[in-house]
């Protein structure tokens, strides 16, 4: 297979196929400065550049390659050229819909209000070195969403193509696919990935924020592998920004945010995803639409996953979110943006949301253990009974994850989680945990989800010791 440049025909600098006649020309320059690529000349022709009739034909095609010539010298064309192989297979072949997601659509966001703000480069680069103190732009995630559960045929077949343009996969348990010798921003870190995901509902993603998109095409594609070679460059070596590339880069990037209002998800009765929660825990989350009309989602996406709460949204969201709103505020971009939160307003939803479900857990666990007749049940039966019901309620949240992530909350977090679930745990002697711990399956991925599972974990931990 021969390998195509990144970014389409044209892309790295090959032959000299200028056009000859008289009149003036235009120059395509790819090893000059951004602002320079073309120049009009009236000569015939020159043996070393391309020539073209006009200053837009010759930017259409020499843009492409003044990228491609960055990229080669600083070392990231061969990585780039497996990705764009791969990506426009996936687009071309596969009618797949390939998307930059995550931080990286994020930052290319507010790189546009700074844009349509500031249009002159000298003030667009004041405003940008202190965009750059966002650090929002890192390493670039690619994913494809399919709308069917992903089967072990659809794995071999996406295997199959990624090998042909030499990615290989790097997970076990979804489809990712790397370059073998993937270059890293910091360890494990690779700048490039491509993932192969089920379409994501409501009730998997976390905040507006945090789910921007850029839909790829084979047109878009070299500037998404231009900034990335910018910040690249940026970030390893402390090389300047080339800001003529930049400013007419971001002007033709398109970032999608899902309907959203005050930094939530708008939600209509037949877009509204339960998660598969328990109805009556739907319910009380429900009564929290006093607060605002969206924030059941949010309660539901968050609770579904509880490290989303603990850790994504406390101890990384917020306080990208304030960053990102200081910073629109501190270089008078305008109005904030409606896709931010405010985070003062949600954190103390969040405290009567946590207080009063911790209320419920308890209610659910005592009524439970004084309606079984004391002379027909042991008193260990009479705990798991209630645990069960315990289980019910919050049937389908992956209690799981806070002992995955544990180490990565900070002590406000392991807080709040000691105060949701002591209740019960102040209910059951370590005796009985242990008892009734020890008939669990750990093997079993349900039985990881099980409270006592967790509560087990929580006083192996000394939770209580740790805030």
């Amino acid at each position: 297979m021969s390998d195509q440049c990144p970014c389409g025909d044209g892309f790295c600098i090959k032959n000299n196929d200028f056009i000859i006649g008289g009149g003036d020309k235009y120059i395509c320059n790819p090893l000059s400065n951004y602002s320079d690529i073309c120049e009009k000349t009236n000569e015939e022709y020159k043996k070393e550049f391309n020539t073209y009739p006009d200053k837009k034909t010759c930017m259409k095609y020499c843009e492409s390659k003044y990228i491609g010539n960055k990229l080669s010298k600083s070392g990231l064309i061969k990585e780039t050229t497996k990705f764009y192989n791969l990506i426009k297979h996936f687009i071309t072949k596969e009618q797949l819909d390939v998307y930059v997601k995550g931080g990286n659509a994020l930052g290319l966001k507010v790189l546009r209000l700074l844009y349509h703000t500031y249009k002159t480069k000298d003030e667009f680069e004041i405003h940008f070195k202190h965009f750059l103190k966002l650090e929002l732009i890192k390493d670039w995630d690619f994913c494809c969403y399919l709308d069917k559960e992903i089967t072990i045929n659809d794995r071999n077949k996406f295997d199959k193509i990624a090998h042909k343009y030499r990615l290989v996969p790097k997970a076990k348990t979804f489809i990712l696919y790397r370059d073998s010798n993937s270059i890293e921003l910091e360890k494990d870190k690779p700048l490039f990935e491509i993932a192969i995901v089920k379409g994501e509902n409501l009730s998997d993603m976390e905040i507006p924020l945090t789910t921007m998109r850029v839909q790829l095409n084979i047109f878009n594609i070299k500037y998404i592998f231009a900034f990335a070679n910018e910040f690249y460059l940026y970030s390893k070596f402390n090389k300047p920004f080339d800001i003529d590339l930049i400013m007419n880069m971001i002007k033709r990037i398109n970032v999608l945010i899902y309907p959203y209002h005050n930094g939530l998800y708008k939600t209509t009765k037949d877009s509204f995803d339960n998660g598969n929660l328990n109805s009556d825990l739907v319910k009380f989350i429900n009564t929290f639409d006093d607060f605002d009309k969206y924030i059941p989602q949010f309660l539901i996406t968050h609770i579904k996953e509880p490290n989303r709460l603990f850790y994504r949204f406390l101890l990384k969201n917020v306080d990208k979110n304030n960053k990102i709103k200081k910073f629109i505020k501190t270089e008078k971009i305008g109005h904030t943006e409606n896709w931010l939160l405010d985070t003062t307003h949600i954190t103390n939803i969040l405290k009567i949301f946590l207080e009063k479900l911790s209320s419920n857990l308890s209610h659910i666990f005592t009524t439970s253990l004084n309606s079984i007749d004391i002379d027909t049940k042991s008193n260990i039966d009479k705990i798991k009974y209630s645990l069960d019901k315990v289980d019910i309620y919050l049937q389908n949240i992956y209690l799981n994850r806070l002992e995955i992530d544990f180490d990565k909350f900070d002590k406000h977090s392991l807080k709040l989680i000691y105060k949701l679930f002591e209740p019960i745990i102040s209910s059951i002697s370590e005796s009985d945990v242990d008892t009734l711990y020890n008939e669990l399956d750990i093997n079993n991925k349900e039985h990881k989800n099980k409270i006592i599972y967790l509560i087990k974990f929580l006083i192996k931990k000394n939770i209580k010791k740790l805030f």
